[in-house]
Formats: C-alpha cells, sequence, structure tokens
C-alpha cells in the first residue's frame, strides 16, 4: 500500500482545519439539537446566557408588576359574573382551582432554565410538533410528574364529559376509553392513546432534566430514538443545509432559528396533492392541480433562512442569512425583490435629528402586477374573461395602473421620524413629523401625473367637501411643484398639520408639513448635517459602509411610557360603550385593561432598535441591534446632539 508522505498528511491537516469554514458547528450549549429530527422545517433553541440576567431581571419585574395588578382575579370574576347559575358557578370555581392547582404543580420558570426547543414539520394528514426544554439540575423528575398530572386531569375530564353525552344502559354502544399510559412500559415515556386511530398523538418524554412535549406519533418516535442514542434518521444537527447556513454567520449565544422553505413548500405540496388525490382522476382536479403548480412556481423561491442571536454588553445582536435557490433567481416575483437600486449614500435625506428612520429597496409593484395579471390571464380558468373585465371597468374610469402608476413609480422608500416643528404631534404617540419618500423611476412622468391627479380629486370634490378641503400650491417649500392639503377639521385637532407632497430629485415626497420636507431637502443639498453626525446614531445605530438594501433605526426609549398611557386610557374609552346591561361586558373589560398600564410602563428598558442588509446577488445578510438602557446609568447621558430621552 502507498504511504502519505509528509506532504500528503500537511494537505489533511489543511482540509481538516478549513472545514469549520465550510460547515457551522453548533455551540456545546445548544445541546437539544442532536433530538430534532433533521427533516424539520422550522427549528427555534433558545438557551440560557448569563450575558442577559439584566434583561431577565428587567421582565421578571414587568411579569411581577402584571402578578399584582390583580388582572387575574378581575378577569375571573368577569367572568364568573356571567354564569346565571351558582351550581355552574361553584362548578367552574372548582374546576379553575383545580387546572391552578395542576399549573402550579410544574415549575415552569426552573424546567425552562437552560434550554427550549420548537421544532415543526408538515406531514399530511397532520402537521407535527416538538417542545423540549432542558431544566435546572434535579428538576426534570417533579415536573416530569406535574405535567403527567396535569394530562390524566384532562383525560379524566375528557371522559366524564363523554359519559355525559353518551348513551347509558342495556344495548348501549361500549364506552370509548381515552388512556394515559407508558410506552413500552417505560415510566419516562408516555402516550395519550385513544380509542379509535386518530391522525395526531401527545406524548411526554423525559431524559434526566430533559423533557419533551411531542405532538406525531412519527416524530415522536424518532425523537426518541435521538434521546436513547438509536435514532434511525439524523438530527437537525447534522443536517448539511443548516451546517451551511450556520457558516455564514456568527455562532449563536443566546439562540437561533433556521427556517428551511424550500422544504417547507415540499412539505405543502405534498399534502396538497394528497388531498386533491382523493378527489380522484378529473378535469377539474387537474386544472386546480396545474394553477397550485404555478403558484408553487411564482412564490417557492427562497431556499433557507437562518437567525442567530448573541449579547454584546447591553446589545442583543441578530444575524441572518435569506437565501435563493440558484435555479428560481430570474422568476418574476424574486426579481421584484432582487432587481432593485440599493443605497449607496443611506443618510442623503435623513437630518441629524431624526428621531428615527427606515428606508428599503422594496418591491417592483409594475412587475408584480403584470406578473400576477399574466397569470390570472393565462393560467387561470375563466381567467382571461375576469382579467377583460377588470380591464374594461379601469377604462370606464379613466384609470390604468401600469400607464398612470407603474410606469414611473420605482418603488424603494424612505420614512423619516422627526421632532415637532411646532404645537402638533401629527405622529401620535411619540409625537413629531413625518417624511415619506418614494424613488421614481421618471420625475417628469411623475410630475405630470401627480398634477393630472391633483386637477381631477380638485374637480370631483364635492361642493360641502370644498368648504373643508382645498389642495393649493404649497407655500413654504424650499421645491417648486409641491402641493399642500388643508383639512380645518383637522387642523383644528392638530395645529399646524399641513400635509405636502410633492417630487423632488428622484423622489416623490410626502410630508406631515413644509418645515418637514425642507429639513429633508436641506440634507440632501449639504445645507445640514445628516444623521452619521448625530452621537446616539453612532453609538447605537448601523452604519453601512457600502451599498444596502434596507438601514432602520427606531427609538424605543420612551416605548414604555407610551404603552402605558394607551392602556391607561382604556377607562375613557369604557365611557364611548353604550350604556346598559348589554354594554356592561365591554366595559368591565376597557376597566380592566386599564390595569396594564402600569405594567406596560414597566417596559422602560429599551433604548432602540437598528438593522442593515445587504444582497449580494443571491443572499440577504441582516444585522440587526437592540440596544437596551444601561442599567448601571445613574443619570440620563447630557444633551449632546442626543435627547435626554434617547432621541437622536
Amino acid at each position: 500500500m502507498k504511504r502519505i508522505g509528509c506532504g500528503g498528511l500537511c494537505v489533511l491537516g489543511l482540509m481538516f482545519m478549513t472545514l469549520p469554514a465550510s460547515a457551522g458547528s453548533v455551540p456545546e450549549q445548544f445541546t437539544l439539537g442532536r433530538y430534532v429530527p433533521g427533516n424539520v422545517w422550522l427549528y427555534m433553541h433558545e438557551v440560557h446566557n448569563p450575558e442577559r440576567a439584566f434583561i431577565d431581571k428587567e421582565y421578571a419585574e414587568v411579569f411581577e408588576a402584571f402578578h399584582k395588578s390583580g388582572i387575574i382575579n378581575d378577569v375571573k370574576s368577569l367572568v364568573m359574573s356571567n354564569i346565571p347559575s351558582e351550581e355552574d358557578k361553584a362548578k367552574a370555581n372548582e374546576a379553575l382551582s383545580t387546572a391552578v392547582k395542576l399549573l402550579e404543580s410544574v415549575e415552569w420558570g426552573r424546567m425552562t432554565e437552560k434550554e427550549f426547543v420548537y421544532a415543526h414539520r408538515m406531514q399530511a394528514p397532520m402537521p407535527e410538533y416538538v417542545f423540549l426544554f432542558r431544566g435546572a439540575e434535579g428538576s426534570g423528575e417533579k415536573n416530569f410528574k406535574g405535567l403527567r398530572d396535569i394530562v390524566h386531569s384532562i383525560v379524566g375530564f375528557a371522559t366524564e364529559a363523554m359519559k355525559q353525552n353518551m348513551p347509558q344502559g342495556e344495548g348501549a354502544p361500549p364506552m370509548p376509553v381515552l388512556e394515559f399510559k407508558q410506552i413500552d412500559g417505560n415510566d419516562n415515556q408516555w402516550t395519550l392513546a385513544f380509542p379509535i386511530p386518530m391522525p395526531y398523538s401527545l406524548d411526554l418524554v423525559r431524559d434526566g432534566d430533559v423533557i419533551g412535549i411531542i405532538l406525531g406519533a412519527s416524530i415522536s418516535g424518532e425523537v426518541r430514538g435521538l434521546m436513547s442514542g438509536k435514532g434511525a434518521v439524523p438530527s437537525i444537527v447534522d443536517n448539511a443545509r443548516f451546517r451551511e447556513a450556520l457558516s455564514q454567520v456568527p455562532s449563536p449565544e443566546n439562540g437561533m432559528e433556521f427556517f428551511d422553505v424550500k422544504m417547507m413548500f415540499e412539505n405543502i405540496n405534498g399534502i396538497v396533492q394528497m388531498a386533491l388525490s382523493q378527489g380522484g382522476p378529473g378535469e377539474e382536479i387537474e386544472k386546480i392541480r396545474a394553477v397550485i403548480g404555478k403558484v408553487r412556481g411564482m412564490i417557492d423561491f427562497v431556499d433557507y433562512v437562518l437567525v442567530t442571536h448573541e449579547t454584546e454588553g447591553v446589545r442583543d445582536i441578530g444575524t441572518s442569512v435569506c437565501r435563493i435557490q440558484a435555479e428560481k433567481k430570474d422568476s418574476p416575483i424574486c426579481k421584484a425583490l432582487t432587481d432593485r437600486k440599493a443605497f449607496d449614500a443611506f443618510d442623503k435625506y435623513i437630518p441629524a435629528d431624526a428621531t428615527g428612520f427606515s428606508m428599503g429597496t422594496g418591491i417592483n409593484f409594475g412587475l408584480l402586477y403584470t406578473t400576477i395579471i399574466n397569470f390570472i390571464e393565462k393560467d387561470v380558468p375563466e381567467g382571461a374573461a375576469a382579467i377583460a373585465e377588470y380591464r374594461a371597468k379601469l377604462a370606464e374610469v379613466g384609470f390604468d395602473p401600469e400607464k398612470d402608476i407603474f410606469s414611473w413609480l420605482s418603488g424603494e422608500y424612505v420614512v423619516i421620524e422627526l421632532p415637532s416643528s411646532g404645537p402638533a404631534s401629527p405622529m401620535g404617540m411619540g409625537g413629531g413629523e413625518f417624511a415619506l419618500m418614494l424613488r421614481v423611476s421618471d420625475a417628469a412622468k411623475a410630475k405630470e401625473r401627480l398634477n393630472t391627479f391633483v386637477e381631477k380629486a380638485k374637480a370631483n370634490l364635492p361642493p360641502e367637501a370644498q368648504q373643508q378641503v382645498a389642495i393649493n400650491a404649497a407655500t413654504g417649500v424650499s421645491a417648486e411643484g409641491f402641493h399642500e392639503v388643508k383639512i380645518m377639521q383637522l387642523a383644528m385637532m392638530m395645529p399646524g398639520l399641513v400635509p405636502v407632497f410633492g417630487v423632488a430629485g428622484d423622489w416623490l415626497c410626502v410630508a406631515s408639513s413644509a418645515a418637514a420636507v425642507n429639513k429633508c431637502l436641506a440634507t440632501a443639498s449639504g445645507d445640514a448635517p445628516s444623521i452619521k453626525t448625530n452621537e446616539r446614531f453612532q453609538k447605537e445605530g448601523l452604519t453601512p459602509t457600502g451599498p444596502v438594501t434596507s438601514v432602520n433605526f427606531t427609538d424605543l426609549s420612551n416605548m414604555g411610557q407610551e404603552l402605558g398611557m394607551v392602556f391607561g386610557m382604556m377607562g375613557m374609552m369604557s365611557m364611548a360603550v353604550p350604556p346598559g346591561p348589554e354594554g356592561k361586558p365591554a366595559r368591565d373589560m376597557l376597566t380592566i385593561l386599564t390595569k396594564l398600564g402600569p405594567v406596560m410602563a414597566k417596559l422602560d428598558f429599551f433604548s432602540s432598535e437598528a438593522s442593515m442588509t445587504t444582497f449580494d446577488g443571491t443572499t440577504w445578510k441582516t444585522k440587526s441591534v437592540i440596544t437596551y438602557k444601561d442599567p448601571k446609568a445613574s443619570a440620563p447621558a447630557a444633551d449632546s446632539g442626543a435627547s435626554s430621552s434617547g432621541k437622536p
């Protein structure tokens, strides 16, 4: 036999050294993935990360506030008040007390302390689900018994209900027996056995401190096999597609989600074809089959999506990849999403004092529209007649979507939130103004169509509306050709709210006021600083270094306060409910919801959310960041371009 020389050994060594670059490995703390079959289309896995202790503490305070609010007792009282019979009330109270006692027998926090997995597989005739938990050390036995007791109680309740609804006495059919029993005499594996064959099952399994709740007989057997080390199927962590996706993102610390979109469509197609086969052969069935095949061919172009999560200081960081099937990248709907103009200078229109923004390449609505029209016309039975009628109706009103909209609208968008320039708060919750910008492919045509629209709108305003609504040339906008809309009743409620719209450069702009659009245009011309100069955005945002398909930044610093205010006003909303007994349940529920105000106000530990996406022709890669308020900070940061409330 030929010996392998030193050179060959070096080559082999290099091959093994480079394996992790081509196939991602699962970190050792993610232990439960080896119990999940590799042919699930959805796999979600979360683990405990000590770095997130400060966030866990904040959420614990939210749950404590909810517990102390008394809402649970209020809801119970509301339900009981609608039960007319005292006997029925007593039975309901007894059932509720039993349910609470059973639920409290499980230490849910300890059961889920270390790991949690959710997996889903589409399989005819019923989908299958896997829930796996790795609890605190020594928690498995007690919690498994608590779960068994819950299922035993449900079985007893169902059996009693069947007894009451089935004929009794001589000649009556035998009573169906619903059992919750051991699997092969194993006290750590239990199944819910139905009296007749059923397309679904419920199993409870345990291995030490690992507990599984499994719906689906087929997947249950596979999970139990993997748990025993004698599995006949590979696990998800050995799935080549999953490992390939994992190699493209940072290693997870907190959790990960894998969506095998291609497999999902294959599974759905199998279920649909099975359902169609039940109808037997026939021309109508074949027509339906052909239409479904065409629809799948149009929308089935994503290969997979993988997201991983990690924590750095006060930031939760997510990274995702979304890959397109190589052979589907030229399909029309895929091209409607991918054949877009990226943003080279994301901050061009975003002022330094913007409180948030969102931009994206969007979708080619023209291509999407023609694709759908052509599909209906050519592939849907009687679709040609339906489209002909649709086009005739459009012609009657003198409107052609392709000519009047899609011929000049490109579809990329920018949404900008700004501080209020006056006493108004047009944005509502959180206050401030806004500007919406849509990229146009033909600015001259866009202006022409917009002017035509304005003239038609003014000409068709009913006489009574002309006293309340006015569309005029905008005053105070630095660009030419803008229009303003004055709605008298709205202006009385929100002084200063005079929306403007028009075309500036390659963008159709719609803004809450002339001041808002002027601020954005001044930034674009270089006469005002952009968001990149904002200190808060520099610390918490994501700044692209090249072309991007989307960038977002959202201020969350006042989220708790704003949600608290919304729920706090529920009591006032109850005054709008009609009086009388019919409206009492609604009034009572709105009053109860008012108590959620202080609970929601506890969600005051968020600072901001940011994300950024790039596209290389086959794969979207997204990085997202949630920044929390630093629990160590003794006081808000001084205002130096970023307000003390946390807004840029």
